[in-house]
Parts: structure tokens; C-alpha cells; sequence
């Protein structure tokens, strides 16, 4: 039609967008955010199990080389044992676990990186951290009294040699079942 030529006419609708939401149960944890595990004996696994929700009315669709990627520094320490599903329908979620097997006592802390479509959230990153001890003694300074202390373990021998500022002598500590119980002996100086 000549008088319509150009047609000109207006289109709306509305988009269908995810919205990712990452909860330790019923703790959202923020982009950018830190999740601290609860303190761990040396050795030990604690797992977390965490959901991936989408708030959005359009599908989540969660991707990358792996769907929940760990990475930094202590990585060796966590791990994804549970990858969730690639793709979160409208209102829906999906489960993750990751868990925290310490090797080495300390302060130990990781990235997780969740690449998705959401479109302010994308990728969606937090920072994992876990404390390691010996079992029933985070700190050789707990031990009353000692100064100089050195720790050395051999499998599930734990010693700790240190002197006692209230009796004479170098004391030794020895557990020979991984920290739960312990008899100390002293070596005369």
C-alpha cells in the first residue's frame, strides 16, 4: 500500500530473565559474598550442601567447563562433589555440594565461580573458607604454661614437645590416636 510505506508499529512484551540465588539453607549468601564452613579437624571431611535457585521466570541455565568451579590458592583443600543440573526452570532450584577436607591445619580459603545467564549476576563468585586444627587443640600456645613448643606427627602420632614455665623440664606430649587422647611425660633438664 503507497500510504502505508513505511508501516510503523509498536511491539512490547516482557523478558523472561533468570535470577540466581545461592542459599545456605535458608541464608541467601551474596555475590561476592564469603561462606565460612564450620571448624574442621585435620584430616576430616565437612560437607555443605547448597541451593541454587531461580527467582526469574525465564531458565537458569548454569555453564562453564564444569557448572560449579572451584579455584584459588587452597583449592586442593575443597571440592564439588555434587554438580547441579545444568538448567533451572522458572521458580525452581537445584542442589550442589561442597566439601572441606583439610589437610593441613590453618585458615584455608577458595573461589567458586558459577557462570550462568543471569544478567547482573553473571559470574555469580563467593569465597569459601574453612579453619583446620588438631584434634581438641587449635593453638600449641593453648597448652598452659608452655613456651617453645614444636608439633610433629607421623600418621596418627601427634607429639608436642614444649618446656613448662611451672615445672622444671621439657615436657613431651604424645598421642598415638590422632589427638584423643594424650599422655605427657618430662625429661629431666
Amino acid at each position: 500500500d503507497p500510504n502505508k510505506d513505511p508501516y510503523n508499529f509498536s511491539i512490547s512484551g516482557n523478558g523472561q530473565e533468570a535470577e540466581i540465588d545461592v542459599l545456605d539453607g535458608a541464608v541467601s549468601i551474596s555475590n561476592g559474598g564469603t561462606f565460612s564452613f564450620d571448624d574442621t579437624v585435620l584430616n576430616e571431611i565437612r560437607d555443605i550442601e547448597l541451593t541454587i535457585n531461580n527467582a526469574g521466570p525465564g531458565n537458569l541455565i548454569l555453564s562453564g567447563t564444569t557448572t560449579v568451579a572451584v579455584s584459588g590458592s587452597d583449592l586442593d583443600q575443597f571440592e564439588v562433589m555434587v554438580q547441579p543440573a545444568g538448567i533451572v526452570g522458572a521458580s525452581s532450584f537445584t542442589m550442589t555440594t561442597i566439601n572441606f577436607a583439610p589437610t593441613s591445619t590453618g585458615t584455608k580459603t577458595a573461589v567458586v565461580t558459577i557462570e550462568n545467564n543471569d544478567l547482573d549476576e553473571s559470574p555469580f563468585i563467593f569465597t569459601i573458607e574453612g579453619y583446620s586444627y588438631w584434634y581438641g587443640i587449635q593453638n600449641v600456645e593453648d597448652i598452659t604454661g608452655a613456651q617453645d613448643p614444636a608439633i610433629t606427627m607421623d600418621g596418627e602420632n601427634v607429639f608436642i614437645t614444649y618446656y613448662d614455665i611451672s615445672l622444671p623440664g621439657l615436657k613431651i606430649a604424645k598421642s598415638l590416636d590422632g589427638g584423643y587422647t594424650w599422655s605427657v611425660s618430662t625429661i629431666d633438664s
